[in-house]
């Protein structure tokens, strides 16, 4: 029978993906988080992790028990703390949608880790549908996506960072030396976004087909780091945070793109409407009401 110490140190190495650091911060030697592993793997009958050129990843059923232990080990940690009073390490799953964690501040994790050691955030980047569907089957119990509240209808959401509706504009573009841009400014413009999958992108295409407007979608990926070195690279426009959040690249200005009626593109934390937070959920949904608060780019 598979037991919850083993699911622990899985969520730990599903996290570090690296069996020396979860080791370390599991206190274990390698050698006894290897044989939990494999325990684990045998008990399941399916192997959660493969490597390759020491590259540890998870298996697809590994992706599956990842997400089923989440909900598990965050139930389990509730129901100690309250049968119990004792205090439990917290495992809580958060669906990070493309762009959210760079919108966030500076070390904005690791300080709550900090101040809640208790608490192990399971984060995981993906792109907005996904973050949405995450939350909605219950696989995680919050979720930061940047959306407009019109979209997030069937969920509690809470406004966590003032982002707006900005695109990074290349030097040479005609556009460059605008205050602002409009929908139809966008006409025949080389634009590389998230991709359809992702809530800005589904709110500039409504736009666009509201006013006739067909940008020259160049480039598409929920990656970010991807999205903004390919439209660097090409001199492409792409969606970007204002500079208090991340310094304007060189050879391009970010200027605010303007709809009419004005939307409120931001960052939002989500979760179930309705729905009670475990411990270590309201912690951090508390946590992120604070996060206005703190500084910005450094």
């Amino acid at each position: 029978m598979i037991d919850i110490r083993s699911l622990q140190y899985f969520m730990v190495l599903t996290r570090t993906l690296n069996y020396t650091h979860a080791a370390s911060e599991l206190h274990l030697t390698r050698q006894a988080l290897a044989k939990s592993i494999h325990r684990l793997e045998e008990e399941l009958g399916e192997p959660l992790f493969t490597s390759n050129r020491s590259v540890l990843q998870l298996t697809a059923e590994g992706e599956r028990i990842r997400r089923a232990a989440a909900l598990l080990l965050s139930a389990y940690d509730t129901f100690t703390q309250d049968v119990f009073g004792e205090k439990k390490t917290y495992s809580l799953f958060v669906a990070l949608a493309t762009g959210t964690r760079i919108s966030l501040p500076p070390h904005a994790f690791s300080t709550f880790h900090l101040e809640n050691p208790d608490i192990s955030l399971i984060l995981e980047d993906m792109n907005t549908d996904a973050a949405v569907a995450a939350v909605r089957r219950g696989e995680a119990e919050i979720a930061l996506v940047g959306s407009i509240p019109a979209y997030l209808t069937e969920f509690d959401s809470m406004l966590v960072r003032h982002t707006g509706l900005r695109l990074a504009v290349p030097f040479d573009n005609a556009l460059y030396n605008r205050d602002y841009l409009t929908i139809t400014d966008l006409q025949g413009q080389p634009l590389v976004t998230a991709g359809p999958r992702n809530h800005v992108h589904r709110f500039l295409s409504e736009q666009c087909q509201k006013a006739g407007i067909k940008p020259d979608y160049a480039f598409m990926t929920s990656d970010a780091s991807l999205l903004t070195a390919y439209a660097q690279e090409k001199h492409c426009l792409y969606f970007a945070f204002p500079p208090d959040i991340l310094p304007t690249p060189e050879g391009f200005r970010i200027l605010p793109l303007i709809t009419d009626p004005p939307v409120a593109m931001h960052t939002y934390a989500i979760k179930k409407a309705g729905s009670t937070l475990s411990t270590a959920g309201q912690i951090l949904w508390n946590y992120f009401k604070t996060l206005e608060l703190l500084p910005t780019a450094e």
